[in-house]
């Protein structure tokens, strides 16, 4: 059923009139907003801040993403922190694996036969992977420092912009967690799904052999989309 304006609004939706509206507040008064108990006021706060692309928003913005469960209001937020792109960066990449309870924690057979690559349900890896290539560098670093909730996320975002944007800079790096990981299998997991984004014949010969000689019928059929998404993307 579809939900009238005063649902919408209590899920933090707003238009242009709110917006013109409160455009005259002031800084202390906008930034009180991003508290309020009404959810189209958080967005309204949201939107009138950023416009300004003043950077020492940026940490209001952050922790209302802690805590925010409207959806237009979480929207919100997300698109202006994309909108800030590599300045959001260092707030973001934190972020990953601390915000939510819907991350992958086990190996396990999901989005298997979806043709597009698969969206992190991390919420701080979502935004990072719209910023793009510009994350690479600090994401290629959190592998070798990321705690044990970070890194799968991190692999995640990794792959996704890899595969968006055609950027193999992080096949090395991903081969160097999979030599130091031992036998953690959600890293392992995580990492065949990310080889999907990469074409080399070192991913292909690696994949090859996780079809051949894995005991885990989840790792070999991930083995085997990644071959076929490969496969796929030499073709077009």
């Amino acid at each position: 059923m579809k939900s009238n304006l005063k649902q919408l609004r209590n899920r933090g939706l707003v238009n242009n009139a709110d917006l013109l509206k409160y455009k005259t507040k002031t800084e202390d008064e906008l930034i009180a907003f991003l508290t309020d108990p009404v959810p189209w006021k958080r967005t309204v706060g949201v939107r009138l801040l950023a416009a300004t692309r003043d950077e020492k928003y940026l940490p209001h913005f952050i922790e209302l993403l802690k805590k925010e469960t409207k959806l237009y209001t979480k929207i919100a937020v997300s698109e202006v922190l994309v909108e800030y792109g590599q300045k959001s960066l260092c707030y973001l990449v934190p972020l990953l694996g601390r915000i939510g309870n819907n991350q992958l924690r086990v190996p396990q057979l999901v989005d298997i036969n979806k043709k597009s690559y698969p969206l992190p349900r991390d919420i701080a890896a979502r935004i990072i992977i719209r910023i793009g290539t510009a994350a690479i560098p600090e994401l290629t670093e959190l592998l070798e420092s990321g705690t044990e909730r970070q890194i799968p996320e991190t692999i995640d975002a990794i792959g996704h912009i890899s595969h968006t944007f055609n950027d193999s800079s992080s096949e090395q790096p991903l081969f160097d967690l999979l030599s130091k990981s031992g036998d953690n299998e959600l890293i392992e997991w995580k990492i065949i799904r990310a080889f999907q984004a990469f074409t080399s014949d070192r991913v292909q010969r690696y994949l090859t052999g996780i079809i051949s000689s894995h005991s885990n019928t989840v790792f070999i059929k991930e083995a085997q989309r990644s071959l076929r998404r490969i496969n796929e993307r030499d073709m077009s």
